[in-house]
């Protein structure tokens, strides 16, 4: 739970934006309903780079870009990047015209089997994969 104020929310999350992570602060459920409790994004956060105590804050020097965060956002705050639904969904497309089979990878995977096949769509991590993706 984050005992924090409306403005105070919208400032933390402004300062979210990466090169793999967009944020659009008016869409968090927090900022849009002041009884809200979500505090999915936080909860997921495999490294607690998203926190709450008295306040939100997200510490980027422990953000791995796993993109967890955004598939758990119930409202779309939190949208991955690099790669985005929209292009995961041009390469699952582009393969099947191919007739290919596809496999999820993420790049630590593919490093350590030295992996590289033309049916492989790599993903920082497969928890950043939602059911957008089917």
């Amino acid at each position: 739970m984050f005992p924090v104020g409306l403005d105070r929310v919208v400032e933390i999350l402004s300062h979210l934006h990466s090169p793999r992570l967009c944020v659009t602060p008016h869409q968090c459920t927090r900022v849009r309903h002041r009884r809200s409790t979500c505090a999915r994004c936080a909860d997921a956060c495999p490294t607690h780079a998203i926190t709450g105590r008295d306040t939100l804050q997200v510490q980027a020097d422990k953000c791995i870009d796993c993109g967890i965060c955004a598939t758990v956002c119930p409202s779309g705050a939190l949208e991955a990047q690099g790669p985005t639904n929209a292009e995961l969904l041009g390469q699952i497309k582009s393969r099947l015209a191919e007739d290919c089979s596809i496999t999820f990878a993420c790049a630590h995977y593919l490093k350590t089997t030295r992996a590289a096949s033309r049916q492989v769509i790599q993903v920082n991590c497969l928890g950043r994969l939602d059911e957008s993706i089917s």
